[in-house]
């Protein structure tokens, strides 16, 4: 992203001052920074929320106000390792460190799975999208390839959607 675009999204101030939105907002921060690109920003941001040990890009863990702060924040560290794809991290490829954060937010929200989560529509739910998006980019078929990046884009607005209305509902 553009130095200026990762400069405002660090100081973007939502204004509502609650303690559960000052939480969703972080969440939401952190979801702005994937959609620039800045992955390492945006699993910074996240990783406190959803990790339950220190870390040393990202510190101590932060207590989620509840279960559904958690559980987005888990989401939006999905979506980090998601679009991190065929790159290998410190858990293999960023898509198996993807399935394993889609399955720590199906457990730790009140939601059975994440196609009930009303942040996803049925075309951008994570739980489906990760087989497609690998199978995708491993074949390098350009067709395929401009499909799912079409679906990464629409699960990235709608996610950012809900977690606007959720700050609505925070003030």
């Amino acid at each position: 992203g553009s130095a200026e675009a990762v400069g405002a999204v660090e100081v973007l101030d939502f204004g509502v001052g609650t303690p559960r939105a000052a939480q969703v907002e972080e969440v939401l921060r952190g979801l702005l920074y994937v959609g620039l690109g800045e992955l390492d920003r945006g699993h910074n941001v996240v990783t406190p929320l959803s990790w339950s040990g220190r870390t040393t890009f990202a510190g101590p863990p932060v207590d989620p106000i509840d279960a559904s702060v958690r559980q987005d924040a888990c989401v939006v560290h999905a979506m980090v390792h998601e679009r991190e794809g065929q790159h290998h991290g410190e858990y293999g490829t960023g898509w198996n460190n993807c399935g394993y954060w889609l399955g720590v937010a199906r457990d730790s929200g009140s939601r059975p799975g994440l196609s009930d989560h009303p942040g996803f529509s049925p075309a951008s739910c994570p739980e489906r999208l990760l087989g497609d998006i690998e199978k995708a980019y491993r074949s390098k078929d350009p067709d395929l390839i401009a499909d799912v990046e079409a679906r990464l884009l629409f699960q990235w607005l709608t996610f950012v959607d809900y977690l606007d209305e959720r700050l609505r509902e925070c003030q």
